[in-house]
């Protein structure tokens, strides 16, 4: 259907008028529902923003190359060295890798475990995976093995951080 101020473009935008109540519906474009201040402002801020981001983005004009959460470029991230929001580590993944490589550093930690901390790690992580294992379990209607893990996690629950067992 067009527009029916223009008659040029295909209408996207439908208003309906209430005069006499007599209701008339009336078919516009985007441009001319714009033109008398029918487009609500934050789908001007919207378009300002896009807009932006395509001026800031790289020359190559490879807008696909955007977080799709924060709007953040590659661009900007190779020029502050820093990412908009979490998402853009995975959209960024390959090029932040070779970022660092090429400072010199590398994605993985490979530093040591505090002392204090290796203890809480390990029960930690021996409750999560005997929790994981006792759900598995119970979902294969393997009651046996989901009554072990249980007990296990029950003994776990008895044990403090540091490996002690509680009075």
């Amino acid at each position: 259907m067009l527009c029916e101020m223009c008659a040029s473009k295909e209408a996207n935008v439908a208003v309906e008028l209430n005069e006499n109540k007599k209701i008339k519906k009336l078919y516009l474009c985007h441009d001319c529902a714009d033109r008398i201040g029918l487009i609500p402002e934050q789908d001007k801020i919207r378009k300002l923003i896009l807009q932006k981001i395509k001026e800031n983005n790289d020359s190559d004009g490879d807008f696909s190359r955007l977080c799709p959460v924060c709007g953040t470029s590659l661009k900007s991230i190779k020029t502050a060295f820093c990412a908009g929001c979490p998402e853009c580590y995975h959209v960024f993944y390959s090029e932040i890798k070779e970022i660092l490589n090429k400072k010199g550093l590398s994605l993985s930690y490979s530093g040591k475990m505090p002392n204090h901390v290796k203890g809480f790690r390990s029960v930690l992580t021996d409750r999560i995976l005997l929790q994981s294992k006792l759900e598995e379990s119970i979902e294969k209607e393997d009651y046996e093995k989901a009554a072990v893990y249980r007990d296990y996690l029950k003994a776990l629950e008895k044990t403090s951080v540091a490996g002690s067992v509680n009075d």
